[in-house]
């Protein structure tokens, strides 16, 4: 994604998958990459206030701590800007309500979502079906062979885009 994007962001709960993001973006020379270590719900919210506020006071910084693939920390890179395209890769039990929400509210003209368990997948379809999204490709990967699990990856469109 690097290559096409102008920036990236990503949001992981996990400290150590952060670091291991940036080391790879270092060693790989990819500047234009940053991430946030914190819950997704948490930092949509954080985006949502700062959009909602912007301009008020440009000098506040929040506590999410994103940093770019170099270590450094500014302001920019602390909530998400509004994004062109949206990925996520929910945990087994799919998003939480709110962060669906709030990403719906983008109203991004595409939005792929990886889904572990399919019956979360369908739950959260609804939701993004009824705010105009729909399923342009769906399929399944095996990642994990000789076992029950398989991931879904879905490409949803906004309807009217195209």
């Amino acid at each position: 994604m690097s290559k096409v994007a102008r920036d990236a962001y990503g949001v992981e709960i996990i400290e150590e998958a952060v670091e291991s993001a940036k080391e790879n973006a270092k060693d790989n020379g990819i500047t234009n990459c940053h991430f946030i270590a914190g819950d997704v719900l948490k930092v949509l919210e954080e985006s949502a206030k700062r959009e909602e506020t912007k301009g008020e006071n440009p000098e506040k910084e929040d506590a999410n701590g994103a940093r770019n693939c170099n270590g450094e920390r500014n302001l920019e890179t602390t909530v998400l800007p509004h994004p062109d395209f949206i990925i996520v890769d929910p945990p087994r039990d799919g998003m939480h309500r709110k962060a669906l929400d709030l990403i719906i509210r983008y109203g991004v003209e595409r939005l792929i979502y990886v889904a572990c368990k399919p019956k979360s997948l369908a739950r959260d379809l609804e939701a993004l079906q009824a705010a105009g999204y729909r399923v342009k490709k769906l399929c399944a990967v095996d990642l994990f062979p000789r076992t029950n699990n398989c991931e879904c990856v879905c490409l949803l469109e906004k309807e009217g885009i195209r």
